[in-house]
């Protein structure tokens, strides 16, 4: 045995290097991120504030939180869809939470009521509306229409991102965001048909992407395995 040889044989073994537990909080993220990548969720998101800020722009009633039932009611879809349940189940709480919502948002247009009186008033207003319509009279009150339109697009929105999220179906999402924003514009001026386009852009990117999030679902059945950023690495193919 050389010098060298002994020198190494008595040389003190690397230890084996212990694999780092993962963050708690990361680890809890990811768990939570859905399949499609929060990447999809996004653009998504910006689909729907296009058609929010052409309802928005025709201004025929005010809308509180118009942006803010959109985004609420699309991470709603998205929590619910991520549940192992029927949608039987599922959809009745998302009508719940997007009413409750509605008439928090809807009672903010009472002015100077104390305590509960908001919503007593909201309730006085509705009883005398309704009244006016089932007995064919005239009621100049736009609340009703506030409650209408906010209540329409937490559906519409709640609808696009379960479908997405639930099925990996865009093209719900594409006919009735794209119908709804149709709608609108058809009441509108010429000059408001930009929003279109804008829409038209952003549906199809989110088609796009939704292409990739399903090349990526067969890739992982072969044993590919993606981590939670994944999406946003592959969105420039978008």
């Amino acid at each position: 045995m050389t010098a060298g040889e002994g020198a190494a044989s008595f040389r003190p073994r690397a230890e084996a290097r212990v694999p780092r537990a993962p963050n708690p909080l990361w680890a809890l993220m990811v768990r939570l991120s859905p399949r499609q990548g929060w990447a999809t969720f996004v653009m998504i998101v910006f689909t729907l504030l296009v058609v929010g800020q052409s309802v928005s722009s025709a201004n025929w009633v005010e809308t509180p939180g118009l942006f803010a039932t959109l985004l609420l009611a699309a991470f709603t879809g998205l929590v619910l869809a991520k549940i192992r349940l029927h949608a039987v189940l599922l959809h009745p709480v998302g009508i719940l939470l997007g009413a409750l919502l509605v008439v928090l948002l809807t009672s903010t247009l009472m002015e100077d009521q104390p305590g509960t009186g908001e919503f007593n008033e909201l309730w006085d207003r509705l009883k005398v509306w309704y009244d006016a319509a089932a007995n064919g009279g005239i009621s100049t009150d736009l609340l009703p229409f506030t409650m209408g339109v906010l209540g329409i697009s937490w559906i519409i929105a709640y609808i696009s991102s379960w479908y997405i999220f639930r099925s990996d179906n865009v093209w719900v999402a594409v006919v009735v965001l794209g119908t709804a924003i149709l709608t609108v514009l058809s009441f509108l001026p010429k000059s408001f048909a930009y929003w279109f386009f804008v829409f038209t852009f952003f549906a199809m990117v989110l088609v796009v992407r939704m292409s990739v999030v399903q090349v990526h679902e067969v890739w992982r059945r072969a044993g590919r395995i993606f981590d939670a950023s994944a999406s946003w690495r592959t969105l420039h193919a978008t």
